[in-house]
């Protein structure tokens, strides 16, 4: 269907992950309306991915759910006169803020009985396709037709892709210790902000990492978040500090996806890093567990998912409701790590 509109303005998801998911879909919209400004509303978090890829003219952050911010957000975006409101976030609050900012057409899947609010609402047909053919509806909707586009984020350190000694100093700096050179670096993401289901555990990461440290020619990076830090923290304890570190926390969000860019590998649960990793064009081991991965797996021709058929398949909980765990228990360590140096290999 075809929507003539000067000025567009979107509503982000709200994790790393759908954001990575959901870029195929934006930029196809880009695409349709290269000659319009586009405008994204997103979390404060996730404001340098956008600002940065180079075709969004403004983001725009709500900086609390109250009331009185959401009242302010709602009337800063009517003075702006947007003719188009596209929803990726399936919430029914981003169709209430860009009804009551009075925009003409608003498009979105008629979700968390929503459908009120929208002029346009496609039927959902995508329950049982990845979720980036979900997203990309929308813009076929709007009338593309072509092939998914690549989920790739820049970042400002693309001038130094591939440049090894600029990487150990960029570490060497943001760590404040010494990250000397190695032939290999595999990264471990070992959180998952879903929750503990998704999670491989604390004692399969560090056998691991056991495992690889025997290989002279490797060595470790812990990916994540502050949140991950703690995690990080116990699982690489007690192994040489001069071929573990734990960047968890360490580096802001582009900065991360310049050193996940730069690994050999990334070996991470269902989750934010694992989706950064495909944005990066990087080696990808995925530890699937109680989530359908077809749903949701990286986009990437160069990530190997692990995954373990159990007859609960797919709970879906975020936390494991018979506490055995055997979805993500199921997957060793050993062949995790046979499989790792086979592909660094290649």
């Amino acid at each position: 269907m075809e929507i003539k509109a000067d000025k567009i303005i979107l509503k982000a998801t709200n994790w790393v992950g759908d954001v990575v998911i959901s870029l195929p879909a934006l930029k196809a919209i880009k695409s349709l309306y290269n000659d319009s400004e586009f405008t994204v509303v997103c979390k404060p978090y996730l404001r340098e991915i956008y600002e940065n890829l180079g075709f969004i003219d403004r983001t725009v952050c709500l900086g609390s759910n109250s009331p009185g911010a959401f009242y302010r957000l709602s009337r800063q975006i009517n003075r702006e006169g947007y003719d188009l409101g596209i929803l990726f976030q399936n919430a029914i609050n981003g169709a209430l803020l860009f009804y009551f900012a009075g925009i003409p057409r608003r498009l979105g899947y008629p979700t968390d009985a929503r459908g009120i609010f929208l002029t346009d609402k496609p039927r959902d047909k995508y329950e049982n396709t990845h979720q980036m053919d979900r997203y990309l509806g929308l813009a076929r909707y709007l009338g593309f037709e072509g092939q998914a586009p690549s989920p790739y984020i820049p970042t400002g350190f693309d001038e130094h892709k591939g440049k090894r000694e600029f990487l150990y100093s960029f570490l060497s700096r943001g760590l404040n210790r010494q990250v000397p050179e190695s032939r290999h670096i595999i990264g471990i993401a070992p959180g998952a902000k879903y929750g503990p289901a998704k999670m491989w555990g604390e004692g399969n990461f560090r056998e691991l990492i056991r495992l690889l440290l025997e290989q002279k020619n490797i060595n470790i990076l812990l990916i994540g978040s502050r949140e991950d830090d703690a995690l990080s923290e116990r699982i690489i304890s007690g192994f040489s500090p001069e071929r573990v570190f734990n960047t968890s926390g360490r580096f802001e969000l582009l900065e991360s996806l310049y050193i996940i860019g730069e690994l050999d590998m990334l070996v991470s649960n269902d989750s934010g890093a694992m989706h950064m990793a495909a944005a990066r064009d990087t080696r990808i081991t995925a530890l699937f567990g109680p989530t359908v991965f077809s749903h949701t797996s990286p986009l990437s021709q160069k990530a190997e998912i692990f995954f373990k058929r159990v007859e609960c398949w797919p709970c879906r909980h975020r936390t494991c409701p018979r506490d055995t765990h055997g979805c993500m228990e199921q997957i060793k360590p050993a062949e995790v790590f046979e499989s790792i140096l086979r592909r660094i290999s290649d």
